[in-house]
């Protein structure tokens, strides 16, 4: 599942519908229909995907 969660990410990122740095609930809202413990498991609190720092 890891992998998939990446891509998916990724995809939203890439069109636009997922904009770093995002919280769960825009995870959520991009990505819907994920297992519920995806969600919580991979994003607990804000979290950029790519760090500039």
């Amino acid at each position: 599942m890891k992998h998939k969660t990446y891509k998916l990410i990724i995809y939203a990122m890439n069109s636009g519908t997922l904009i770093e740095p995002f919280s769960e609930r825009d995870f959520r809202r991009a990505c819907p229909g994920l297992p519920e413990g995806t969600y919580k498991a991979f994003l607990h609190e804000v979290h950029p995907i790519f760090s500039t720092t």
